[in-house]
């Protein structure tokens, strides 16, 4: 124990007493400092409480060092496979007793690539997957790249800039993209509206079929089509 001291008492030879203590002539005291000094109490002595017993206390109780390397899977250690370690074998694992991870500059399973920077730009991202369009990351050769197959925002599914006239309506930005599209005139008959930088333009109604209804919206019906009276579908054109 710290702090602890012991009296060391040596028998002379030749004693005429047999009872122990400081009063017998055959007995000589020592006091603390003499004891000390003959190694019983002193912190560096052998039988302290200095290091090396307590080096022995643990030995006593079991413990053991943690190394790398011997094949067992310490606390702190995620595997440990001992010589078969390797920081080049894939799926082995390595010699700092880790796992196999993306980042670590070996193949392994389930990994396209593996060049163990955190260049997100290059040939191998950094989840070691080989980059392309649609991953997130603007790559050379993309001029956009949202991760999104969606064809309606800024960025078209094939990583280009959505712009007018590339076929494609962005919502909310063009009404058309090239083509015309269909619509009601005034009048019920079904119209055009022209395309015209990506918007669209007015409803034109066709021209007059003989049909018995006001196609082009001018308030006469099948004019110029000598029909019989009262005819709607039997008509001849000129």
């Amino acid at each position: 124990m710290t702090g602890a001291r012991r009296l060391l008492w040596i028998a002379l030879a030749g004693a005429a007493s047999a009872a122990c203590g400081l009063q017998t002539s055959g007995l000589g005291g020592w006091d603390v400092a003499d004891a000390t000094a003959e190694g019983a109490g002193d912190g560096d002595a052998p039988g302290d409480d200095g290091d090396a017993p307590r080096e022995d206390a643990d030995a006593e109780a079991g413990e053991t060092s943690v190394t790398c390397g011997d094949g067992v899977p310490d606390p702190g250690e995620e595997c440990d496979e001992g010589d078969q370690n390797s920081d080049s074998r894939p799926n082995a694992c390595r010699t700092d007793c880790r796992l196999p991870r993306c980042g670590d500059r070996v193949l392994d399973v389930g990994e396209a690539c593996d060049d163990g920077n955190r260049d997100d730009t290059d040939g191998c991202r950094n989840n070691c997957s080989r980059p392309g369009c649609g991953d997130g990351t603007v790559q050379a050769g993309e001029q956009c790249d949202d991760g999104a197959a969606d064809d309606t925002d800024a960025c078209l599914s094939t990583c280009r800039d959505a712009t007018c006239g590339d076929m494609v309506v962005r919502a909310g930005h063009e009404e058309c993209d090239r083509f015309a599209a269909a619509c009601t005139t005034g009048c019920g008959s079904i119209g055009v509206q022209d395309c015209e930088s990506c918007v669209l333009g007015p409803c034109v109604a066709p021209a007059e079929r003989c049909n018995g209804r006001d196609d082009d919206c001018d308030l006469e019906t099948d004019e110029d089509f000598p029909c019989i009276a009262g005819a709607t579908v039997d008509c001849t054109t000129p």
